[in-house]
């Protein structure tokens, strides 16, 4: 299917002013490639990439991946098969306007990387400001299912946001994301061991895992 053009166009609302008070709000519109109107594959995740402090958007749709300053301004594009899909129940995760992208200084050398599953099984790793490809790793799969299809950045071991959590639908039936494996960046990058695994995660069957330091020890929680 050929692809076409579209722009997205995002909102930004302002803060939230005294009932009857006008919200500020501020139009971006951010150049994508689509396949069609109603595709629903791909979303849009906030995150600093180009040093500046400010905020910037990773979009990502069908074979297609790209990064935007704060005000819209393209800062790289890149045409690969990012595991974005639809239905997560058949097609498996992210589903529906997932992104299916994570960012952060996984190797704490100041410059956040953005990391993602590609639909042959592999993680690509990019540097976040240029889209610059730093790595691509193969960790092992769970034998139930076909591929990782999430990686997000994370923090187990509290030093910091260098660890990733992967996450997989099993293969057959009604796909759900029961699989996780936690890394280290260093050890995922080397073909090392995880820090752990699990096949019977218990989440939303729509969504990814959530990511948060719960009891306030500095180290993140899986949630969903």
């Amino acid at each position: 299917m050929q692809k076409t053009q579209a722009l997205a166009a995002m909102i930004v609302l302002g803060g939230i002013g005294p009932a009857g008070s006008e919200v500020k709000k501020t139009v971006i519109e951010l150049p994508v490639p689509a396949l069609n109107s109603d595709d629903s594959a791909g979303g849009i995740l906030v995150a600093e990439l180009n040093g500046d402090g400010k905020p910037d958007f990773l979009v990502t749709r069908r074979g297609h991946v790209a990064a935007m300053d704060n005000g819209g301004k393209k800062l790289w594009g890149l045409g690969i098969d990012i595991g974005v899909t639809s239905q997560s129940e058949s097609n498996g995760l992210p589903g529906h306007n997932g992104p299916g992208i994570g960012a952060g200084d996984l190797d704490g050398d100041g410059r956040p990387e953005v990391i993602f599953p590609v639909r042959d099984g592999s993680i690509e790793i990019l540097d976040g400001g240029s889209g610059k490809r730093e790595a691509i790793v193969r960790p092992p799969v769970p034998e139930g299912a076909e591929r990782w299809d999430l990686a997000m950045v994370a923090d187990f071991r509290g030093n910091g946001d260098h660890d990733v959590l992967l996450q997989a639908t099993n293969k057959g039936g009604y796909r759900t994301g029961r699989y996780l494996a936690a890394y280290g960046y260093e050890a995922l990058r080397k073909g090392g061991p995880p820090l752990w695994t699990m096949d019977d995660y218990v989440g939303c069957a729509h969504n990814g895992a959530r990511l948060a330091d719960l009891d306030g020890d500095g180290r993140d929680e899986v949630l969903g």
